[in-house]
């Protein structure tokens, strides 16, 4: 079952457009245009990456924390809230009552993922994909991937 869950995330992985672009700095070797970065207690989650949720008991809640960054020199707009793209969606649910959608350079915005299986254990094994769509130019689709593995 893990390997088959595995090998629906790569081929989700491949499937994801990602626009390449030539970083534009200005003479303080700064990013000159919104650049997007997702962020968790853990640190950086590149676009594609995957962030893995646990818990101790089947069918128990579990939620995470994530933060939308600018890292760039204008400011980031999203074009819509952030959104489950594809996989066991209907045991997450995404919290965006707190995301801004225009985000300045060097500021964040925030959103929170809800595992929630009920007593259901075929969901002992279910990843979801969250997209974010943005004007960073060369990540306008920014797709991660959270995982539950008990």
């Amino acid at each position: 079952m893990k390997r088959l869950l595995l090998i629906v995330i790569i081929l989700i992985q491949i499937s994801c457009y990602e626009n390449s672009y030539n970083n534009t700095r200005n003479a303080d070797n700064n990013i000159e245009y919104p650049d997007i970065m997702v962020t968790t207690e853990n640190g950086k989650l590149e676009n594609g990456g995957t962030y893995t949720l646990t818990t101790g008991s089947p069918g128990e809640e579990v939620s995470a924390a994530f933060a939308i960054e600018n890292r760039g020199g204008e400011t980031l707009e999203l074009t819509r809230y952030p959104e489950i793209c594809g996989g066991s969606g209907e045991v997450f649910e995404l919290n965006v009552e707190e995301t801004e959608m225009e985000v300045a350079p060097g500021e964040y915005t925030v959103f929170s993922l809800l595992y929630s299986p009920g007593n259901n254990s075929i969901y002992e094994q279910s990843f979801v994909c969250i997209r974010i769509i943005s004007n960073a130019p060369d990540t306008e689709q920014y797709d991660i991937y959270a995982v539950y593995d008990r």
